[in-house]
């Protein structure tokens, strides 16, 4: 193995671990995302209904 071939390896690895630790808080954010959509979501239907059952 040559330094180039151990340097290769290890910016490959480092590219690997980013792109797992990326894809982990994005799919985390676009969760939260989702959840905080539907309680908004739950709010105006609420405040729809209060208003129709007056």
């Amino acid at each position: 193995m040559s330094l180039g071939d151990i340097i290769a390896g290890v910016v490959f690895g480092a590219l690997v671990i980013f792109a797992i630790y990326g894809y982990i808080v994005v799919d985390r954010r676009l969760k939260a995302a989702a959840e905080i959509e539907r309680a908004e979501k739950e709010k105006t239907q609420a405040a729809a209904g209060k208003k129709k059952s007056r």
